[in-house]
This record gives C-alpha cells, sequence and structure tokens, in this order.
C-alpha cells in the first residue's frame, strides 16, 4: 500500500524495523 508508506505510523513502524506490512517483503 502506497499510503503506508505515507502513513507516519507505518513509517514509524519502520523505522523501528517491524514491517508491519507483509507487501513489504
Amino acid at each position: 500500500n502506497d499510503l503506508a508508506h505515507k502513513d507516519p505510523f507505518t513509517v514509524a513502524l519502520k523505522n523501528f524495523g517491524l514491517k508491519p506490512s507483509p507487501n513489504e517483503s
């Protein structure tokens, strides 16, 4: 989801390396 990339919450999670979106794999 492109929106996820723009979502500050998701971005924060990605910064922690949690990768909340399976699509990111």
